[in-house]
């Protein structure tokens, strides 16, 4: 009679698996997920990963879960990670930042709910360098004038150098540079002009040059006239303004400079 309720029992279970759809070899065991993807060097801050834009190595990448499961590992050589043994619950897959690194336009964690044996592959993180010190450089508003007169009423373009006797620069990235938060609509790499002193420092209209190149490529730039006296502001004829330069190098790196301008 014992052996005939046995039978009959296992009967029921091998009815309900097939029944079910699971696999005999998972009946009664938990199935398990997997996370995984890339951490890599977000240069441009964009949030996506770009051609020539690396994975970084020795990046952490842990995971914590309702039950109180966690765990981690550490990314290879290409950046690439993959956690598993993951539970069917809510859980925060997240990345612990590196020496040298900041959190840019990604998040430092991803929330996910598993469902059983899910292979969650698309859990990538990036981190941006840490900005070093800010560059000052030389900024000549129309080399190789002295002083230098903006006329407001102008619907030109306005010609802008940065000199590169402090940087080489084919190093700036362009989609950066800032004149009083005025981008720039086009630039272009050529020898234009000197540096009025052998520091960047200047101090009132006079502190300008009109020589010429001087064997250094400089960074030429255009930038509307109206879209940058509109970002000045109210001015009168005879204002002498100090206009502002920014911007970065492709590896994150801000750089800044000066010049006067004189309101005609």
């Amino acid at each position: 009679m014992k052996d005939k309720l046995n039978y009959k029992i296992i009967g029921i279970i091998a009815v309900l698996v097939v029944g079910l759809g699971i696999p005999p070899a998972f009946a009664g065991a938990v199935i398990v997920g997997e996370a995984g993807d890339t951490v890599f060097n977000d240069l441009n801050n964009n949030g996506t990963q770009d051609v020539g834009e690396p994975g970084i190595e020795g990046a952490m990448v842990g995971i914590i879960c309702s039950s109180g499961f966690s765990d981690s590992q550490l990314t290879d050589a290409n950046g690439n990670y993959l956690i598993t043994g993951i539970p069917s619950e809510d859980c925060v897959i997240f990345l612990t930042v590196l020496p040298g690194f900041q959190f840019g336009a990604c998040n430092g964690q991803i929330q996910h709910t598993f469902v059983p044996g899910e292979s969650f592959l698309d859990a990538d993180f990036c981190l941006t360098p840490e900005p070093g010190p800010v560059i000052l450089v030389h900024v000549d508003v129309k080399p190789q004038s002295c002083p230098n007169p903006i006329n407001i009423h102008s619907r030109g373009l306005l010609p802008v150098a940065i000199l590169g006797n402090e940087l080489d620069v084919s190093d700036i990235d362009p989609s950066t540079i800032r004149l009083e938060g005025v981008s720039p609509m086009k630039h272009n790499i050529e020898d234009v002009t000197t540096p009025h002193t052998p520091n960047t420092e200047i101090l009132d209209p006079t502190d300008c040059t009109t020589d010429g190149p001087d064997g250094i490529d400089d960074l030429t730039l255009k930038f509307k006239m109206q879209d940058v006296v509109a970002a000045i502001g109210p001015v009168s004829k005879g204002d002498v303004i100090s206009v502002e330069l920014e911007g970065q190098l492709l590896d994150g790196t801000p750089f800044e400079g000066y010049d006067i301008i004189i309101i005609k």
